[in-house]
């Protein structure tokens, strides 16, 4: 089962909006960053991976509703 928790961050000035969180992969009743996991954003197939810690971003989005898959 993968959670994520994920922000959003607004720059009124340069009108760029970016997505960024955590995915975790839970294991019984423990959870664990998932690191290297493919992310995909729709719209625009804009892909990314989590590092590490399970720390994703995705940067210079418009102003839209979007869809995270992986």
């Amino acid at each position: 089962m993968l959670f994520c928790h994920s922000f959003i961050v607004i720059s009124q000035e340069e009108k760029n909006y970016s997505i960024s969180g955590y995915a975790y992969i839970k294991i019984g009743n423990d959870l664990f960053p998932s690191n290297n996991l493919a992310l995909k954003l729709n719209p625009g197939n804009i892909y990314t991976e989590t590092d590490s810690l399970g720390f994703f971003k995705f940067n210079n989005l418009r102003n839209n509703t979007y869809q995270l898959k992986y």
